[in-house]
This record gives C-alpha cells, structure tokens and sequence, in this order.
C-alpha cells in the first residue's frame, strides 16, 4: 500500500484522465515514427478496439444459428461474462476469442468448417 503526503495525493482528475493521457502520448510517438518512414515502411494507425459486449456475443450467436432459442443465447453468454469478466459486463475480444470458438465447435457437424468472424 502506497501512503502519500497531502501535497503528493494523486487528484481525482488526473486520475480519470491519466490513461487518456497515455493514450495520446503513444499515438503522437507512433505517428512521429509514421511520419519518418513514410515512404520506407507503409503501416496504418488502428484506433483502440473497444470492448465486446454481451448482446455483441448473444447478436453474434443469433447471426450464426447457434443455440435453439434467445434464453439459450442469453444463459451461454452470462456463462461466459460471470466466468470470464470481473469488471464491467465488457470483455476484450483476445479472451473471448476462445469461448466463441468453444460455442462454435459445440455447435457444429462434423462435416463444418470453424470460421470466427
């Protein structure tokens, strides 16, 4: 546990926006780097991808057939979110990425081929 002295206190704000703030930093230090390769080295800048949602999951489910009805989507995708997420009901796609190809192979004949997109 980290004391502070009155004058050293992190403030609130800062808090909110420090990691906006770095953010931006390493965008502005990547689109410097850009900037100098120019014509040496072709890439492009991403945004940040945002977090995936339970309804992304059950619209996904929906979209590809799996699971009989609605309340079987919902069930499997609040399985995955209670075991999965310990935040906010949002889970980044590297640790979803798994369980959906799980749901997929459950899902499937034998004869189907597994595609994530």
């Amino acid at each position: 546990k980290i004391h502070y002295s009155e004058d050293d206190k992190p403030r609130l704000l800062d808090k909110l926006f420090s990691k906006k703030d770095k953010n931006e930093k390493i965008k502005g230090e990547i689109q410097k780097l850009q900037a100098t390769l120019e014509n040496k080295c072709s890439f492009l800048l991403l945004e940040e991808l945002i977090p995936v949602r339970m309804d992304d999951v059950i619209d996904w489910m929906t979209d590809h057939h799996l699971y009989e009805n609605l309340s079987a989507r919902k069930r499997k995708a609040e399985e995955i979110f209670v075991r999965l997420d310990k935040s906010n009901g949002k889970l980044y796609m590297e640790k979803l990425e798994i369980e959906l190809k799980k749901i997929v192979n459950e899902n499937r004949s034998v004869d189907e081929e597994v595609v994530l997109c």
